[in-house]
């Protein structure tokens, strides 16, 4: 995968809708995503897109918040998560096994 800007690779995690207003987004701070990821009482939607955007900024990195699995975060999400998921795994941003 090509390395982005890091706006560009933001506005695609803003995308997701539990993640727009999420600690560590705007300024980019992967650290504070994480640990934002893990607060107790989390919604879990937020935690699988959490998941998939750390895992696309640094994947040798054991985050917090656990590895991304497209399984359980498909079957978590709502249709408006899976959308932005897809899109980016068709535009060459997403998930790679």
């Amino acid at each position: 995968m090509e390395k982005q800007s890091e706006l560009g690779f933001l506005n695609h995690a803003v995308r997701f809708p539990s993640l727009a207003e999420a600690d560590g987004i705007w300024p980019w701070n992967p650290v504070q995503l994480d640990d934002w990821a893990m607060e107790i009482g989390r919604d879990k939607k937020a935690l699988h897109a959490a998941r998939f955007i750390l895992g696309r900024w640094n994947s040798g990195f054991s985050w917090e918040c656990g590895e991304f699995d497209p399984k359980v975060a498909i079957e978590c999400w709502d249709s408006s998560h899976r959308r932005v998921f897809l899109d980016l795994v068709t535009s060459n941003l997403g998930y790679s096994a």
